[in-house]
């Protein structure tokens, strides 16, 4: 953040305004420098508004939102560009990366709600 960027000056006693212009300068960097296009379009669904919602949803059974401990585990791999998988040769003869991204987008694998 260069010291220019002050935020306006009736609202330069709040912090979650300061707190903007860092974070906002933060997400510029890491979007410049995103090594894929993979990467850079992870970084852009993570900042969108209320895409983290689905982390704060109760985990109520009965009516279908309570994900599995592997489903976490994925989903917030996903999310966080982490390995969710060791590589292997999906059964479309296709590789699958250490991301397993390849099983969102496969025609042979299991339907996707």
């Amino acid at each position: 953040m260069s010291i220019a960027a002050k935020p306006a000056t009736e609202r330069q006693h709040i912090q979650k305004a300061w707190d903007g212009l860092v974070a906002k300068t933060h997400e510029t960097q890491l979007l410049s420098e995103a090594s894929s296009e993979t990467d850079r379009a992870r970084l852009l669904e993570a900042s969108s508004t209320h895409s983290g919602d689905w982390l704060h949803a109760a985990p109520i059974v009965s009516i279908g939102l309570r994900l599995s401990d592997e489903a976490t585990r994925i989903a917030v791999a996903h999310r966080l560009g982490c390995r969710s998988c060791e590589s292997h040769v999906c059964v479309c003869d296709k590789t699958v990366n250490t991301r397993g991204l390849h099983g969102l987008v496969c025609h042979r694998s299991a339907s996707r709600q």
